[in-house]
């Protein structure tokens, strides 16, 4: 295997600057909050209470089974959440994965080609890490790329002599990878198999035989989830954002939507407050197809075409095509309740295949071109998460003041109202009152993860379930939505408030709207017990005989 002595000093050096610049918005903010990782805070701490055997915690929630893949990461947080507080809990591995997926890639590089490329590979890998997954707290996912990239370093290193107890390694890091994302698994599943078939005929058989049988105890535990976790619907592919699938026009918005690297929206720039649609023109991902298509470019010219499609590399190739193609035409998701977001994640580990591809020596310019598209991304992301960093830490701090009106409380959840749309793509107000749940006995019936078979902690009751999920669904609101859009999921927050049949003790309330209001009005008292700048307290009105329940069917 290769020595990581050989590795030069100044790489180090720039991997270490690297992780530290690209987090330092994380500590540098006394709140560095998320939208999903809030709610994998909770389930961490709900996990605990329950194997703690808390009372009022385990009267609701219970533990999922043990098949279930998106745990990894849940079971780190539960860890730290024993030493350090939910908020440095959350910086910790916040600034972890991304320090992860940056030597991931590099790793993957020095295993399949060596000390070359590796400061270039280094900055691709930066640029991979500030992907809008990681912002917005896809905490499990993030961490099956890392165990995706290393994997296939490692696989790489040792396809041609797989022993018994590398075989070990290989099955253990594929049921970590099983245990963070499923999407993680598949795609890492595949690429070993793709590398295997790619062998000389007389080594191909014997190690794809070991590869399928380190796949082999994953096997009955994806059966197990399966069947578990079917809500009786028919699995179905979804293009979300092909409105005419006869149309170019429709395709193209369908294509470029799966952009995985938009941390703030396309139409704003880092702490300006005007948005122009021009500032399109600075997205991250064209800039980066751009060093890419670069230093595949070089590649190319430096050596004839067939003998790039006769090379060992060439299952990097096969692999990149493909994650192209799927990336491009492939379905969002197969139903919401199964996960989503398919396409973003694939296009994540498509741009770390052409890490083993690209040979830039002897071609100066276009290398150094190549680095300084790269570096502008990096900034670029760089002052987008600052950005994020100082307004979310403000929203958090009014969270956290709110917090200390919720003493006595039993339950609550939030209801979010954004006057304009969002400037970025991780929206933290929607879930950031999980938090003020974190060390109290009060339940947030607001966490979506407890209402599904996705993650490791859920709702005991199928009642309760239900009303997360119909709650979860309808307790977000963007004013530029279209009327029908609005007006239909205002009707689902009237009906999940209608029928919480006594769960809710108060309700959290993040800016608003008349139309918004009326409906909370009538189940909560008018008047807040708590107010300050962008938050309302309101405490639930008390049920009386001759209320009225109803209930749309879902």
């Amino acid at each position: 295997m290769k020595s990581l002595r050989s590795i030069q000093p100044s790489v180090w050096i720039l991997y270490a600057g690297l992780a530290v610049a690209c987090t330092s918005p994380v500590w540098g903010v006394a709140y560095f909050v998320n939208q999903d990782g809030s709610a994998h805070i909770e389930s961490a701490y709900l996990m605990t209470e329950v194997l703690r055997g808390n009372p009022i915690i385990s009267e609701t929630y219970i533990l999922n089974s043990i098949c279930i893949p998106n745990s990894s990461v849940h079971i780190i947080l539960a860890l730290l959440l024993q030493i350090f507080t939910a908020f440095t809990a959350t910086k910790i591995v916040v600034c972890g994965l991304f320090a992860g997926v940056v030597g991931a890639v590099g790793w993957l590089r020095f295993m399949t080609v060596g000390i070359d490329g590796l400061k270039t590979s280094l900055l691709i890998g930066s640029v991979v890490g500030f992907n809008w997954l990681w912002l917005s707290g896809s905490y499990n996912f993030i961490f099956s790329v890392i165990i995706f990239a290393f994997t296939l370093g490692l696989y790489w290193e040792w396809r041609e002599r797989l022993s018994l107890g590398r075989a070990a390694i290989l099955t253990l890091l594929l049921i970590v990878a099983y245990f963070s994302h499923i999407m993680g698994f598949l795609i890492l599943a595949g690429s070993l198999i793709v590398l295997a078939l790619r062998l000389e005929k007389s080594l191909r058989f014997r190690t794809l035989v070991i590869t399928l049988a380190c796949l082999l105890p994953i096997v009955p535990l994806a059966i197990w989830y399966a069947a578990i976790s079917n809500d009786g619907s028919r699995p179905s592919p979804v293009w979300r954002s092909l409105a005419d699938p006869y149309s170019f026009a429709s395709w193209f918005t369908q294509i470029r939507s799966a952009d995985a690297f938009v941390l703030i929206s396309k139409t704003a720039f880092p702490f300006v407050e005007t948005r122009h649609v021009w500032f399109g023109a600075l997205s991250p991902a064209l800039w980066m197809i751009a060093a890419l298509t670069l230093l595949l470019f070089v590649t190319i010219r430096r050596r004839p075409i067939f003998s790039c499609l006769s090379s060992r590399y060439l299952p990097f190739a096969i692999l990149l095509l493909i994650s192209i193609l799927l990336a491009m035409f492939g379905p969002d998701d197969f139903g919401l309740s199964r996960g989503g977001i398919i396409r973003e994640r694939i296009v994540i580990c498509g741009v770390v295949f052409v890490v083993p591809l690209f040979r830039a020596a002897g071609s100066t310019i276009l290398k150094r071109t190549a680095q300084i598209l790269l570096i502008l991304v990096i900034f670029f992301q760089l002052a987008a998460v600052w950005d994020y960093s100082m307004r979310s830490t403000m929203a958090a701090s009014e969270y956290v003041a709110a917090g200390r009106a919720m003493n006595g409380l039993r339950s609550i959840a939030s209801v979010t109202v954004y006057r304009e749309h969002p400037r970025f793509h991780s929206t933290p107000e929607t879930q950031l009152n999980l938090y003020n749940s974190i060390g109290n006995t009060m339940v947030a019936w607001d966490n979506y993860e407890c209402g599904y078979f996705l993650f490791p902690i859920r709702n005991k009751s199928k009642a309760d379930n239900d009303f997360t999920q119909r709650l979860a669904s309808s307790n977000v609101f963007m004013s530029d939505d279209s009327p029908p859009v609005f007006a239909e999921r205002l009707a689902g927050l009237d009906s999940a408030l209608a029928n919480d049949d006594g769960r809710l003790d108060a309700l959290l309330v993040w800016s608003g709207r008349p139309d918004v209001d009326e409906v909370i009005w009538k189940y909560f008292e008018i008047t807040p017990f708590y107010e300050s700048l962008n938050l309302r307290l309101f405490r639930r009105k008390k049920m009386t005989s001759t209320e009225i329940k109803f209930d749309i069917p879902r």
